[in-house]
């Protein structure tokens, strides 16, 4: 799984070059947002020359229905696609936002009848920071949505046995669940580029922790 949020912040030649490299060494998941910046259009240039060959998923940080319409919309424009491989409601951890989102006429609604109307075929969920991994399982009580994604944070101990925990109960319920690490702007581009020597490095620099339990 490769995390695009650097690729609003480099060329589209910067883009190009890290997009070839890491689809050439199996990397077959790219995850976006739609306030990544130019993100969404680096990648819709993409597409639009090369054709869509790996599962695209996007994020809207919008908290109301309305809005997270609007926004599901200018991805699908902007990433130059017809059906998103997965809407994500992005960094869902703060209280108030949460209860906002999952609501009455909130973001939830809208991700829901795009999958309805085949817009997007999966719903997930995203957050930073120690609370996610707890916010998301509150969110699973309320929704059954398809993916979470959390920070990975080693902290032997006790956060060590909650997390592993979270894990568990991903599994039980047949969730695909990803824990993420970042670098970011020109450093992931010109990091790709220059790892181009080291298939090892590559594997390191490509990779995030991720776990598809649909494969």
């Amino acid at each position: 799984m490769l995390g695009a949020a650097a690729f609003g912040q480099v060329t589209q030649q910067q883009t190009d070059a890290t997009l070839e490299l890491a689809l050439s060494h199996g990397v077959n998941h790219v995850d976006t947002a739609a306030n990544y910046d130019d993100a969404e259009v680096r990648l819709g240039s993409w597409i639009a020359r090369h054709g869509k060959s790996f599962f695209l998923a996007t994020k809207t940080e919008e908290r109301t229905a309305e809005k997270a319409r609007q926004e599901i919309h200018r991805s699908l424009e902007r990433l130059q696609v017809d059906q998103l491989d997965m809407i994500q409601l992005h960094n869902l951890v703060e209280p108030e936002a949460w209860q906002t989102a999952l609501g009455p006429g909130g973001a939830l609604e809208a991700a829901i009848a795009a999958r309805e109307e085949g817009l997007v075929r999966f719903i997930g969920i995203t957050g930073h920071g120690l609370a996610a991994p707890s916010s998301h399982r509150k969110a699973l009580e309320r929704f059954a949505f398809d993916a979470v994604l959390f920070p990975l944070i080693h902290i032997p101990g006790k956060q060590e046995q909650k997390s592993c925990k979270q894990e568990d109960q991903y599994r039980q319920h047949s969730i695909s669940y990803c824990a993420h690490f970042f670098l970011f702007g020109h450093a992931l581009a010109s990091a790709m580029i220059a790892a181009k020597a080291s298939p090892a490095m590559n594997i390191a620099i490509l990779r995030r922790v991720f776990i598809d339990l649909y494969s």
